[in-house]
């Protein structure tokens, strides 16, 4: 296959030139669009803090009682 080079419009530019600048001006009204909206995306339910510290919280318990059960296991009993 072969390859043509982009041919120049009646202004001049080519056809890549014209496409960037489209897309350049529209990833900025994104850009501008979602800005606004950034210091909202993570208070979704404001719970961040409260699920990472019962994650901490029951891994923990979990652990303990692994370490309780294990430790259980291992004294003999009296007969």
């Amino acid at each position: 296959m072969i390859r043509r080079a982009a041919r120049p419009d009646e202004a001049g530019l080519r056809q890549n030139e014209i496409v960037k600048t489209i897309w350049t001006g529209r990833m900025a009204q994104a850009a501008g669009k979602y800005g606004e909206h950034a210091p909202m995306a993570t208070a979704c339910c404001n719970a961040c803090r409260t699920c990472v510290t019962t994650n901490i919280v029951a891994a923990g318990a979990a652990a303990s009682l692994a370490v309780a059960r294990y430790v259980g296991r291992a004294i003999p009993r009296r007969p």
